[in-house]
């Protein structure tokens, strides 16, 4: 039994995946993410691409990660563009973006939206450590820099 604010967010998400407060702020739906994280790209493009149905014109940001993981690089920057206007009426956390630029391999698009990140005092800020979206960039010493100054100890 899932527990918590995680939980919650989660239960909310299912309930109404197009509430403009959870938008771009949480990972679409642990399924999909699981299914990724287990190496299963096309089971996970299957189920993120049925979570974008129901969204409709929301764009999820674990789904744009996924195709750009795919290798379908132009879908991921179609889908990017889409939620890049979202986020001129609605609050996209930049932490998505930061995600999204990696996995394009787009690594200084990656670190200006961690610089944004950073601005907007994000509580996803701590994911940079610890997700699998920002491996690529754990290694350049801006991230290293980054994670010394959130007080996390660099391997």
């Amino acid at each position: 039994m899932r527990t918590g604010v995680a939980a919650d967010a989660g239960e909310a998400v299912l309930e109404d995946p197009t509430r403009e407060e959870l938008i771009g702020h949480l990972p679409d739906d642990r399924t999909p993410r699981a299914v990724l994280e287990k190496g299963q790209l096309t089971e996970a493009l299957a189920e993120y691409e049925r979570g974008q149905q129901a969204a409709g014109d929301t764009p999820l940001f674990g789904y744009v990660v996924t195709l750009a993981r795919a290798g379908q690089s132009a879908k991921a920057r179609a889908m990017l563009e889409r939620l890049r206007a979202h986020d001129r009426d609605h609050y996209v956390n930049p932490i998505t973006m930061v995600a999204i630029h990696a996995a394009l391999g787009e690594k200084e698009q990656a670190f200006m939206w961690l610089d944004r990140t950073v601005v907007d005092r994000t509580g996803w800020l701590w994911g940079v450590v610890t997700w699998k979206e920002f491996e690529t960039l754990r290694q350049d010493p801006r991230m290293i820099e980054l994670i010394k100054r959130m007080g996390i100890p660099v391997a």
